[in-house]
């Protein structure tokens, strides 16, 4: 199946009209607009009616524009979208717009009312979730390249850490490979915490330097051709010492349990509880662990053994 980029796409934010009783829909969320019309850039907007869409953008994308939006008609009109909507008079014959309200705040709508005076404003909270949620063969291969990207990151890392190196020189080395594998930039600022750093699920990587014995957990991420990958590993340096391998088995069985019990339509809560009914049983304290099981629960441990992968 083809990636739904361009009329396809567009079709179906059409399609929804109805559902939310509109005459059109304001896309203002970039990956969304993105998934309809294919543009990458980092300002614009998406007008879909029943018959046609429109694409607005400012002068510094109009090359862009014209190579990337696929099913709408394109607008370059400078900074001043909104306002270049009204003197054009784009949405006169919308009396009911449906937007993306989880994304838009309460005084750009309030800017919206003054300046559309006719217009009802819908808001639709995950307007496109159920629409980008279901994905072709063609986008699961970018999400699986992504990922492969950030796995190639990792195994890279491995042969980094070791002692006296900062958690802030290890994170660097976590962007520069991404960037220098394929990815356009990283899904988020990588976690690079050390020793019992490592217990603070979103710790900030430091100037602290990683000492021998100590358990690091990584949280990185890329993004390639519009697709996100995220991975968490826990990694050591050293011996990590019989209790250290136990925690790190329980983890283990944990996360197998869990990966064996995920069927499609599974409440997330409930996949988390095989994981964390197992760790309970073991360890009644792992009940307190907040995040990732793998990088949470494994990194209270203070030693850690010699670049020993937990994964999660």
């Amino acid at each position: 199946m083809p990636v739904l980029t361009g009329r396809r796409a567009i079709s179906k934010i059409q399609a929804a009209l109805d559902e939310h009783e509109a005459d059109a829909a304001l896309l203002t969320a970039l990956p969304d607009i993105r998934w309809a019309c294919g543009f990458t850039g980092s300002n614009g907007v998406l007008i879909v009616f029943r018959d046609e869409a429109l694409f607005l953008s400012d002068g510094r994308y109009e090359v862009q524009a014209n190579e990337e939006v696929e099913g709408a008609e394109i607008h370059i009109p400078g900074y001043k979208i909104f306002e270049y909507i009204e003197d054009e008079s784009l949405l006169e014959r919308a009396d009911r717009v449906a937007f993306q309200s989880d994304h838009v705040s309460v005084a750009t709508l309030q800017s919206w009312k003054e300046r559309f005076g006719h217009v009802a404003w819908v808001p639709v909270a995950s307007m496109m979730d159920r629409q980008v949620a279901r994905k072709s063969a063609e986008q699961v291969e970018k999400m699986r390249r992504a990922q492969r990207t950030t796995e190639a990151v990792f195994e890279h890392i491995l042969g980094v850490i070791e002692p006296d190196v900062t958690e802030r020189e290890v994170a660097a080395e976590v962007v520069y490979q991404h960037m220098k594998r394929g990815a356009d930039k990283v899904s988020f600022d990588p976690i690079v915490a050390s020793g019992p750093r490592g217990a603070l699920p979103h710790a900030r990587s430091t100037d602290k330097e990683i000492r021998r014995g100590d358990m690091i957990v990584l949280d990185m991420g890329g993004v390639q051709d519009g697709y996100v990958s995220d991975m968490t590993r826990t990694v050591a340096v050293g011996d990590p010492g019989e209790e250290a391998r136990a925690v790190y088995d329980l983890v283990l069985e944990a996360q197998e349990a869990a990966l064996e019990a995920a069927r499609a339509g599974m409440p997330a809560d409930e996949l988390d509880a095989v994981a964390r009914d197992i760790l309970a049983l073991r360890s009644p304290s792992s009940r307190a662990c907040t995040c990732r099981i793998a990088s949470a629960c494994a990194s209270r441990i203070p030693s850690c053994s010699a670049r020993t992968a937990a994964t999660t």
